[in-house]
C-alpha cells in the first residue's frame, strides 16, 4: 500500500485529481477566483524527515511548516510544505506558482484578482511576490494602528483560516508521521481534493434540486437560515440516480469522478 501510495504522488495523481474537481465546481460556478487569501501554519513532524527543522516556539522540536492558498469561499488553490523556521513572505511565491488549475487572465472577461494577507506578509517581499503574479495585495501592516473609520471592504481573510481548520481536522495531516515530505504533500492534496468534492457534492445536489422541485421551493426560505434548510431538504436527494447516504459522499459519484479523464481539463497547471 505505502509503494502504491508513493507511486501515486510520483505520478501526480492527486494534482490532477484536485484539478478535475475543482474544474468541476468551477463549471458550477463554485469557485470565485476575484478575493484570495493566503496564510501558514505549523504542525510537528514526529519522524522528522525530509523538510522538518526545530519549530522556535515550541522547544525546537521538529516540526513543519504548511502555506495554503485559497479562494473566496475557501476553497484550496494551492499548498505547499516547508521548514517550520522559513518566514511566510518566502513561501508566498512557492504557494502562488502551486496552483493546479491556471489562473483566469484578466483579459477574459474575469475581474481584478485580490490577494489578502495578515502582517506576517506585510514586507519587501511579500508586496513584490504579490504585484508580480498580479494581484492587488491587502496587506495588514504592522506598525499601523487598526483605522477608526468605516472598513473599504469586508472581511475576507478568515476564510484561509477556516480551510487550515477543516485540513487539521485529519488526524495524519495534524501530526506529520511520514518521512518523506512528497508523501506529506500528497496527502495534503487528496484532503484538498476532498474538500472541493465536498463543494461539488452539495452543488450538484442543489442543481438536482432546484431541476425538480423549482425556485419556488424556496421563496419560504430565509435569507440568513437558507444554506441550512435547504441542506436539510437535500439530505434524502437522490444524486446520480442513487440515493445519497445522508448527504454524505456518494460512492457512485467518486467512481464517476475518478474514471474521467484527467487530460481533458481545462486550464490543468504543468500538463
Amino acid at each position: 500500500m505505502h509503494r502504491t501510495f508513493q507511486r501515486w504522488v510520483a505520478l501526480g495523481l492527486f494534482d490532477r485529481l484536485w484539478a478535475l474537481v475543482q474544474q468541476l465546481c468551477e463549471e458550477l460556478d463554485g469557485c470565485d477566483w476575484s478575493w484570495q487569501a493566503a496564510d501558514t501554519s505549523m504542525g510537528k513532524a514526529r519522524s522528522g524527515g525530509t523538510s522538518s527543522v526545530p519549530i522556535p516556539t515550541d522547544r525546537a522540536k521538529p516540526g513543519v511548516k504548511r502555506s495554503l492558498l485559497v479562494e473566496a469561499d475557501g476553497g484550496p488553490l494551492a499548498v505547499v510544505v516547508a521548514g517550520a523556521n522559513v518566514p511566510d513572505a518566502y513561501l508566498l511565491a512557492a504557494t502562488i506558482e502551486a496552483v493546479v488549475l491556471e489562473r483566469p487572465p484578466a483579459e477574459a472577461g474575469w475581474s481584478a484578482q485580490h490577494l489578502c494577507l495578515d502582517r506576517g506578509y506585510d514586507t519587501p517581499i511579500g508586496w513584490r511576490v504579490c504585484l508580480e503574479h498580479g494581484y492587488v495585495p491587502h496587506i495588514a501592516r504592522i506598525r499601523d494602528a487598526r483605522p477608526s473609520g468605516p472598513k473599504g471592504h469586508r472581511a475576507r481573510r478568515w476564510v484561509v483560516e477556516r480551510s487550515l481548520a477543516w485540513l487539521s481536522k485529519c488526524r495524519a495531516l495534524l501530526i506529520r508521521w511520514d518521512k518523506k515530505a512528497s508523501n506529506y504533500l500528497g496527502l495534503l492534496k487528496l484532503a484538498c481534493a476532498l474538500l472541493w468534492f465536498r463543494r461539488y457534492h452539495r452543488l450538484a445536489g442543489l442543481r438536482w434540486f432546484l431541476s425538480n422541485v423549482g425556485p419556488t421551493g424556496l421563496a419560504w426560505v430565509p435569507r440568513a437560515h437558507g444554506r441550512g434548510l435547504v441542506t436539510a431538504r437535500l439530505r434524502h436527494a437522490t444524486i446520480g440516480g442513487r440515493p445519497s447516504a445522508r448527504g454524505g459522499v456518494s460512492v457512485a459519484m467518486w467512481g464517476q469522478l475518478t474514471r474521467r479523464s484527467c487530460g481533458q481539463g481545462r486550464r490543468i497547471a504543468g500538463a
